[in-house]
Order: C-alpha cells, then structure tokens, then sequence
C-alpha cells in the first residue's frame, strides 16, 4: 500500500543561522503531518521523532493516533405507522452511529544521502502495530415485550404501551502488523525549520479480529430478531434467545 505523507517540522534542536544547513549529527527532529491543502493543514495526529545519529543515519520513531465519529439518522421521529392503522407512533429520532479510532507506533532506520546543502534526500524501512477498533451502533423503535399472547411476532404487538426504543451495538477489535518501505527528502529553510515530503510501500498483516455484539435491551433484541424460538423452546413470550443479525 502507498503511503504519503508531508511533514512539517515544529522543533529541532540545531543552531540556527542566516545560511540553510542540513542535519550533521546528533539533532533530535519531532515531526507533524502537513497539508497545505487541507482543512487543517497542520495535522498532530501523526506524530515522528528522528534522531540523527550521524549526518547520514537516523533512528526513527512514530505514533498515530486517529479517530473518526459519525452519525446518520435512518428513521425521522414519529414517521413508523401504527399497526392496523393510519396513524404514526410517537417515537423520536432513530440514529446510525460509527465509530472508528486507531492507535499506531512504528520504528525505523534512515539512511540519507548527499544531495545539496539545503536537500537531504533518504530511503528508509520500519516495522510498526496499529491497534484498530469500530463500533457501529443501531437504534430501534419495536416492541420490547410481547404483551399479546397471539403475536407470532414483534410486529404483532398491538398495544403500543409494550414498544419502546432500543439499541444493538457491534464492536469489532483488530491488531495489524506493519512493513513499510520509505524514500523521501527533507528540505531545509535554515537550521532548524524543513518540509519533508515521503512516499512508500507498506505490506500490513491483520491479526486477533474480535466482534462483539451488545443490545440495552436483551429481551427486544431476542424478540426482533428471533421471535419464533420461545414457541420452539418453550422459553414464554417474553425470553426469546438471539438468532440473526
């Protein structure tokens, strides 16, 4: 996977001076993503650390931090209609939520060469883990115990006093392993201020996925989605084990 990425260089510990001076050995860089482009053109969320052992070597450390949350409305307040009639239930708003967040800690090793007094062209490679985590979560409007004994059903609820709002949540966990290989070039204003621009291959290899399924109502989510096993298992109306998602 190609990776790119302009950084922007907010503290290097280098004597500073009229004359543009590339790194020579033993500066401490810290690093934040770039975007002139963008919304937010200095962006913290990925941060890295160099350490220049020699004027051509340097000890790399980065860590990402994402997160991303997002909500959708799926049914407007009082829009269901009632069962066995013309008129809507009073309900509110029905949301979607997505949830995404990441952590991400990476080391390498850079190897710079020449180029000019200003440019510092380099290749590099790193080995890293990202730690991943998703929730979606869902909000119904449905019936939360079966009142009426003929109901075969959550839908054949009729009395409206036994719905309620309810929601279903699904968590899903993963650790990726990561090889990225790197070139790149710094290019330096003076001593301590520089624009970097870096572009790569990465191969990630995803492991120890894990989905968890939640409800804040037990007993609704059972009867939603399975509502036919009380009568298979003889558990009554109102205990009704989970079946699909």
């Amino acid at each position: 996977m190609k990776k790119l990425m302009f950084t922007f260089a907010m503290f290097a510990v280098a004597f500073t001076s009229a004359q543009a001076q590339k790194q020579l050995g033993g500066e401490h860089n810290i690093e934040v993503s770039f975007n002139p482009f963008g919304g937010n053109p200095i962006n913290a969320s990925t941060m890295k650390y160099r350490k220049f052992m020699d004027d051509d070597r340097a000890l790399r450390v980065t860590l990402g931090l994402n997160q991303n949350s997002n909500r959708y409305l799926v049914v407007p307040e009082n829009s269901l209609q009632e069962l066995g009639a013309t008129g809507t239930m009073t309900h509110p708003d029905l949301f979607l939520y997505n949830d995404f967040s990441s952590i991400e800690l990476g080391v390498g090793y850079e190897m710079h060469f020449k180029g000019t007094d200003n440019l510092s062209p380099y290749f590099g490679v790193a080995a890293g883990i990202s730690i991943n985590s998703t929730s979606l979560k869902r909000e119904r409007f449905s019936a939360l115990n079966i009142e009426d004994a003929t109901a075969a059903t959550w839908e054949g609820e009729t009395d409206v006093a036994a719905w309620g709002v309810w929601s279903y949540q699904n968590d899903i966990t993963s650790s990726t392993l990561n090889l990225d290989l790197l070139f790149g070039a710094d290019y330096y204003f003076n001593d301590a201020i520089y624009v970097g621009f870096e572009a790569g291959l990465r191969y990630g290899r995803t492991s120890g996925s894990t989905s968890t399924i939640t409800a804040s109502d037990n007993n609704a989510i059972n009867i939603y989605f399975d509502p036919g096993a009380a009568a298979r298992d003889g558990l009554g109306a109102n205990t009704v084990p989970a079946g699909r998602d």
